[in-house]
């Protein structure tokens, strides 16, 4: 099922002194090289973020919407900023 746009959760329930941050890539299938389409900003606290969204169309703001179009071929990547432990959930939901 191809999709236009997706809206990524994350959750963060014990990050201590640790941070994370959310990345949002697609993929060229012809090279096989992620690009980004967009990057949070560190997230240092227990939160609920559901504010990372990619969709045509959209106000762009940075580190939070980008307005464009979701490739066929797209993943979320977590980013541990350092070597603390952190406990966290990332979820995705499709925009068609």
């Amino acid at each position: 099922m191809s999709c236009r746009g997706v809206v990524v959760v994350a959750v963060t329930t014990a990050i201590g002194t640790g941070s994370i941050t959310v990345v949002i890539e697609g993929k060229d299938k012809a090279s096989g090289t992620y690009y980004t389409l967009l990057t949070g900003v560190a997230i240092t606290t227990n939160t609920t973020n559901r504010y990372y969204t990619v969709y045509p169309g959209l106000t762009a703001a940075a580190n939070v919407v980008a307005s464009d179009v979701l490739p066929e071929i797209w993943r979320v990547r977590v980013v541990a900023n350092n070597a603390n432990p952190s406990t966290f959930s990332v979820g995705a939901a499709t925009l068609v």
